[in-house]
């Protein structure tokens, strides 16, 4: 895995190449376009007003996702990143772009302007029969979804927010007659209960109108239902924790018409100044309008060891399962041990 990240006051460049060579009883397995890249950029238009662009590409094989862990937390922003863990023994290549503008009416209250799309593509099963055992989406190879939003935050002191927005997602499915639409009312509200603790949630009523598959009759009728999420981040003196609920559209790993309901568990910890270990477990229920329900269940253990500023080796451990729904899969475990070297050019943090 090659790493480069290139930081700047307004400018963040991360690209991560990842070639891989799979060989077990007799097959391999062989990836030379496993990448990521991700891209944002801030520029300030007028003294009120900010522009916020991210894009971030990724291209990964089916067995890539075991080596990851599925959930990551930052303690310094408060924020954390679910990866879609599921697998099915299909490659995925997703790109999302999101552009924002946020105005400033004052020092306490902000209006946000959001765009958003979001392309996914899965390879195709290797079992075609698989796509024809009664399940819609087991087939479906490609997604695109347009959203956007509008939101007004009125922020009461350092973390501590209360906001509310309207959002319109509209998600195009291969071979589909007609698009998923969601309209949602979202509130959020965000607090430092202790200096230590902070907490984070949102969540409102949602009206779904789900796709008509090919050869459908009669569309589906349109129904309510809600999202929603919350997220506790817990730091002590040489460790820290999140625990985190959500319900959404999120892409998890696999195309479906419907929300997932999802909960991950994270803790780390350092030992001896040197070592530092991470554990997390993820479950996912991943809901379809027709069909039946894909639970998933993810586990990971990491030890990483210091062996100077730039030197360190690390070992893992990852369970991953699915059950349920288009295209069962696993249980799989993966044990795997290596050694990293990273280089600062300039050590105050400006670009590596």
């Amino acid at each position: 895995m090659l790493v480069f990240s290139l930081k700047r006051s307004r400018f963040n460049l991360d690209l991560q190449y990842r070639p891989q060579i799979w060989i077990s009883e007799g097959q391999s397995q062989l990836d030379f376009a496993s990448q990521v890249v991700d891209l944002h950029t801030q520029r300030y238009l007028t003294r009120s007003w900010t522009l916020n662009i991210t894009d971030q590409f990724q291209s990964a094989p089916d067995r890539a996702r075991l080596a990851q862990g599925a959930f990551f937390s930052n303690y310094d922003t408060g924020t954390s990143t679910q990866n879609p863990f599921l697998a099915t023994g299909r490659h995925f290549l997703t790109n999302a772009f999101t552009t924002s503008a946020d105005h400033a009416f004052s020092a306490r209250n902000h209006l946000n302007l959001l765009f958003r799309t979001h392309y996914i593509h899965l390879s195709a099963l290797d079992d075609p029969a698989a796509a024809q055992a009664g399940d819609t989406f087991a087939g479906v190879t490609q997604e695109h979804d347009f959203g956007g939003q509008i939101g007004w935050t009125h922020t009461f002191g350092r973390d501590h927010d209360f906001g509310i927005l309207y959002a319109y997602d509209r998600e195009y499915f291969q071979d589909f007659q007609d698009s998923a639409q969601l309209h949602s009312v979202i509130l959020t509200y965000s607090m430092r209960l202790r200096p230590s603790l902070l907490m984070r949630l949102t969540g409102g009523p949602t009206l779904m109108q789900p796709a008509a598959p090919k050869g459908a009759v009669a569309p589906p009728g349109s129904r309510k239902t809600y999202q929603v999420s919350g997220s506790l981040y817990k730091t002590f003196r040489r460790s820290a924790m999140t625990l985190s609920y959500s319900r959404n559209n999120n892409f998890t790993g696999q195309i479906s018409d419907d929300l997932n309901d999802r909960l991950d568990l994270s803790y780390s910890k350092k030992f001896f100044r040197r070592m530092d270990v991470t554990a997390g477990g993820a479950f996912v229920r991943q809901n379809y309008s027709v069909g039946t329900h894909l639970l998933g269940k993810s586990g990971w253990l990491e030890v990483d060891y210091r062996l100077g500023r730039a030197w360190s080796i690390y070992s893992m451990y990852s369970y991953l399962t699915q059950r349920s729904g288009p295209a069962p899969f696993g249980p799989s475990q993966l044990v795997m041990t290596g050694i990293r070297w990273s280089w600062d050019s300039e050590p105050r943090g400006n670009a590596h």
